[in-house]
Order: structure tokens, then C-alpha cells, then sequence
């Protein structure tokens, strides 16, 4: 909501990035969550882009600067505790390392 609010509000227009993924090999519950972000953004001027890279990270990074943007938004994932025990966060990475200012949202 608060990306929708800014994004209505300075009238910026949103990237919506997939990594690693094309609408072929998408699963069922990933373009579930796609739809719901699309209908959540119906009013607001976005972009949908699908990104290959090695890293997740520098491809965002990547994509950015070529891209011209000024700002990355990343949707945390909340981890069980096993999950959390061998995941290593994206969110944190990009927030310590990107060039770029990281909005992080939960």
C-alpha cells in the first residue's frame, strides 16, 4: 500500500520485475501472486519485465541502473525457522550492498 500511495502520489510509473522466470515455467502459485500484485496496482502506471541473471541481486542492480531507476522495492519473505537456518536473505544483501536506495517492504 505504501508503494501504491507513493507511486499515485509523485506520479512515478513502477517496474515490475520477475527473475529467472518467464510466463512458461511460472508456477501456479507465482502467477497467483502476480495477478493479486497486478490487481492491487490496477490504477497505477507499471510495467511487468521478465530478468535473467546469475544473481539475483546484481541482476536487480543491473536492471536499475541500466534502466535509469532511482530506487529498488523489494517485498521481504518471512522464513520459518528451518528456512531461516539455510536461506540467506536477498533483502538484507541488497540493503548493505546496493548502489541504489533499497525500500524494503514487509
Amino acid at each position: 500500500d505504501l508503494l501504491k500511495r507513493l507511486a499515485d502520489s509523485l506520479k512515478f510509473e513502477l517496474d515490475l520485475i520477475t527473475l529467472n522466470r518467464d510466463e512458461k515455467t511460472m508456477t501456479k502459485q507465482e502467477k497467483g501472486n502476480r495477478d493479486a500484485l497486478e490487481a492491487i496496482l490496477e490504477k497505477i502506471s507499471y510495467k511487468s519485465h521478465f530478468v535473467k541473471s546469475n544473481d539475483v541481486q546484481w541482476g536487480l542492480i543491473k536492471y536499475a541502473k541500466t534502466n535509469g531507476l532511482n530506487m529498488i522495492a523489494v517485498i521481504s519473505k518471512n522464513y520459518n525457522f528451518m528456512e531461516r537456518l539455510f536461506h540467506e536473505s536477498l533483502t538484507k544483501e541488497m540493503a548493505f550492498h546496493s548502489p541504489i536506495p533499497v525500500l524494503v517492504l514487509k
